[in-house]
């Protein structure tokens, strides 16, 4: 299994004897829905393996982290990219509960051997990565699915922080920008939120992580889900338990989609996932 870290912002050269990197359209049921999005493969030596990243986008998904994923294509990943029930044609109506729910079912079918073989997937090397309410997403996959190789939390979004510390009417004005989602009804979303929010937490997640490869990143000028409100008391928590885990946290000095440093956000979390891969050959070029 060969991993190109180099070639997370420069493009790879392949040889007439190699497969081609592409493209599929994503099509996975969830729930009774049809989940949409894309997979993306990265080519390379006939029937070698790779690792796979499913790659969560926040509330609702403005902003993209399509960077992320073809640099993780381009050092040697698997991408998986899909949208929630709700969220950008998908099916059904878009829930915070049913965000577990999905990703649940997009890891089984990563892991399914049809999948794997078609796409090459190691099923030892599967790892999450979310962005905001992604972020959210990943930690509560992470809980219950240890075969996960692990997680990369990017600016994670504690939607429950709001409810623990008396500030649910702020979290409401925020659903405001969810009005592109399929909802239920106007107010369904904030119902769902108060009925989930107990075991969706991240007070709730250190007995479900603490030995579980985890890479948080955070913005200092990060407003809408501060670093030290929505990470720090996890990951104190986390670095003052041993383990055996890899487990890091880094904090850039720019705001909740890293607008200012997408090339050194993605090129962080590519060689950490890329650190975490079991059995790799580093290829340099």
């Amino acid at each position: 299994m060969k991993l190109y870290p180099q070639n997370l912002f420069r493009d790879r050269t392949y040889q007439t004897n190699q497969e081609f990197p592409g493209t599929d359209a994503l099509e996975v049921v969830s729930h009774g829905c049809r989940l949409f999005g894309y997979t993306m493969f990265p080519g390379g030596d006939v029937c070698e393996k790779h690792p796979c990243v499913i790659v969560l986008h926040g509330f609702p998904g403005h902003c993209t982290n399509h960077d992320l994923d073809q640099a993780l294509r381009r050092m040697g990943c698997v991408v998986v990219n899909p949208f929630y029930r709700g969220a950008w044609g998908s099916e059904g109506n878009y829930t915070f509960s049913g965000l577990i729910e999905d990703i649940d079912v997009i890891a089984s079918w990563v892991q399914s051997p049809e999948i794997a073989e078609k796409y090459h997937i190691d099923t030892d090397n599967v790892f999450l990565a979310g962005h905001s309410m992604g972020g959210l997403t990943c930690i509560n996959v992470l809980r219950h699915t240890p075969w996960l190789r692990g997680g990369v939390c990017i600016a994670p979004y504690d939607m429950p922080w709001f409810f623990e510390n008396g500030q649910e009417d702020k979290f409401k004005a925020l659903l405001l920008e969810g009005s592109c989602l399929k909802q239920e009804s106007p107010t369904s979303l904030f119902e769902n939120a108060k009925t989930c929010y107990k075991k969706l937490a991240f007070s709730q997640a250190f007995d479900d992580l603490k030995d579980r490869n985890l890479y948080f990143v955070g913005g200092k000028k990060d407003f809408l889900a501060p670093p030290a409100d929505m990470i720090r008391p996890l990951w104190d928590k986390l670095a003052n338990h041993a383990t055996a885990a890899s487990q890091k946290y880094d904090l850039l000095d720019s705001d909740h989609s890293f607008s200012d440093s997408r090339i050194t956000m993605c090129t962080m979390v590519g060689k950490w996932i890329a650190s975490q891969v079991k059995g790799a050959e580093y290829v340099n070029l």
